[in-house]
């Protein structure tokens, strides 16, 4: 019987064995970066995460009211949304229907005192006549009004960002010392069908105050005050989709360039440059999609901290493209490995930071 011998590797097939990558190996690497980034977009959409200020307007203390010759009167007062014309959180655009109403006693302050009103950052785009009802010794007064206002929106957490809409109303008629607002719960009423495509509302609140307007700011005594209310609206995004729109293709175009790494560079050397090329182009390509779909703010976001770390990555995937004939095997898992945890690292980064904007919960009062 004739023996067979095995025949040793040629150094052709030991050169192509060095410099390819098995599918194995990206199939792990790519599941486990992921699911890393599935997971910690989800964790973070279901964090209520506003950055806004809770409270634009400051609370009447007992010394404001000692300070006063005069009692001031009490004006209950509340606002009910039925209605949003325009809900455009993303250029900050926001129009509604609803009913305004004041209570008092009209044998201590004057009807023409409360009708005195209007909205910080908003303009009352109409106003009903005036409805009425007395009950004992108080008068109610009913306004139906379309506002158009806009509020202090923190945008730098987009695209996994949560917002609190926030509305003053001040008198402007008197200060504090004569007038001052009281509501409750009750007071503040959103209808749940006001919700808009891709939010959800998780809370609102009245709070009662005065607003300030620095005059001089050497003479904090010339500044004007005016009782006021805020209405405040928590919308947390419904869910991550978003999210995943503006960051899965970025992703996408460095997986391509990643998986270039399996062929051998002394045949498809051509291919490579071009499938890292084509890519590189098209990441920045999508820069544009990300700035249509992006509010136009003048500071950094973290989607636009996300892009400057898949454009580094890609150019150096890029420029590693260019010396792949000179690079083993060994190297580049090394250097699939270090992507993939930059990668990682980058979105545990981001996200941590993210939430350290978290309330835990939705009482944020």
């Amino acid at each position: 019987m004739e023996e067979k011998k095995l025949n040793a590797p040629s150094a052709t097939q030991v050169g192509q064995e060095k410099k390819s990558i098995s599918f194995l190996f990206h199939l792990i690497t790519i599941t486990i970066t992921l699911l890393t980034t599935f997971t910690s977009v989800r964790l973070t959409v279901e964090q209520p995460t506003p950055t806004e200020e809770l409270l634009l307007i400051k609370s009447i203390t007992p010394k404001m009211l000692s300070e006063s010759d005069v009692i001031p009167a009490t004006v209950r007062a509340g606002l009910s949304i039925f209605k949003y014309r325009e809900f455009d959180m993303v250029n900050n655009n926001f129009i509604f229907e609803g009913t305004l109403w004041f209570e008092f006693d009209p044998s201590i302050i004057s009807i023409e005192t409360v009708s005195h009103f209007r909205f910080e950052k908003g303009d009352i785009v109409s106003i009903s006549p005036v409805r009425s009802h007395l009950s004992g010794d108080r008068l109610q007064l009913f306004y139906d009004i379309i506002v158009k206002f806009k509020t202090e929106l923190d945008y730098k957490l987009f695209p996994i960002d949560d917002h609190m809409l926030e509305l003053v109303m001040v008198n402007t008629k008197v200060s504090p010392h004569n007038l001052i607002f009281e509501a409750d719960g009750q007071s503040f009423i959103v209808a749940p069908d006001t919700e808009s495509y891709g939010w959800i509302q998780a809370t609102q609140e009245i709070t009662t105050g005065y607003s300030q307007q620095a005059i001089n700011t050497r003479e904090p005594s010339l500044d004007i005050i005016r009782p006021a209310i805020q209405f405040s609206i928590l919308y947390r995004r419904s869910g991550f989709k978003y999210a995943l729109i503006l960051l899965m293709p970025l992703m996408v175009f460095i997986i391509i360039m990643l998986t270039t790494f399996s062929y051998d560079p002394e045949k498809y050397f051509s291919s490579i440059m071009v499938a890292n090329g084509a890519s590189l182009s098209g990441l920045i390509a999508f820069r544009f999609v990300i700035e249509n779909m992006s509010p136009k703010v003048g500071y950094f976001m973290i989607s636009d901290y996300f892009f400057l770390i898949f454009l580094v990555l890609a150019a150096i995937i890029f420029l590693i493209g260019i010396f792949s004939l000179n690079i083993s095997m060994r190297t580049k898992k090394m250097l699939i490995l270090l992507v993939h945890g930059l990668l990682i690292m980058s979105f545990i980064t981001i996200i941590t930071y993210e939430l350290s904007f978290s309330y835990h919960g939705t009482e944020f009062f």
